[in-house]
């Protein structure tokens, strides 16, 4: 049997046990790719990217958009790394990339920097994306997204310089 000071102690080690367990840890961080001139996006064509209606006559899939969300307006799940999953609000940008040829299935856009839309991407902001196939019959957007991701800025200049 053990003695009273021994069972405190053993008390005391549970108790601290189960409220280290119970203590919020901080979320794993996340790394922000940063996107440089060679950054490209790529995606999984749509299943129906080749497909046509019923009538044979109009493509089911006629083009793909690009969707931006700053950062604050997307949820990340808790995966290894963190994947975005749902958004609020508008897209901060929208890009309209066409409906370029996949190769073996996969769909590699123009780099993500030349892209042109409704906003260009801010350096020291960070960003999420969704990508979208648009049709006839409406639009079907990616179940995750990517991100987070963003530019960085050239640094602030010196003071003038001076001579002494």
């Amino acid at each position: 049997m053990r003695s009273l000071s021994g069972r405190l102690v053993l008390a005391a080690l549970v108790v601290g046990s189960v409220i280290g367990l119970l203590t919020p840890r901080p979320a794993a961080a996340q790394v922000v790719k940063i996107l440089d001139s060679t950054s490209v996006l790529t995606f999984t064509a749509s299943a129906d990217h080749n497909a046509m209606s019923l009538d044979g006559t109009t493509p089911l899939v006629t083009g793909y958009r690009i969707d931006v969300w700053l950062r604050t307006n997307v949820t990340f799940n808790t995966a290894t790394p963190p994947v975005p999953v749902t958004t609020t609000g508008p897209p901060f940008a929208s890009y309209t990339i066409g409906k370029p040829t996949p190769v073996t299935g996969t769909i590699t856009t123009v780099p993500l920097l030349q892209l042109k839309g409704t906003a260009q991407i801010a350096p020291n902001v960070q960003y999420a994306l969704f990508v979208s196939a648009i049709g006839p019959g409406g639009e079907g957007r990616s179940s995750v997204g990517a991100g987070p991701f963003g530019t960085v800025a050239p640094p602030s200049p010196p003071g003038a310089p001076a001579i002494q």
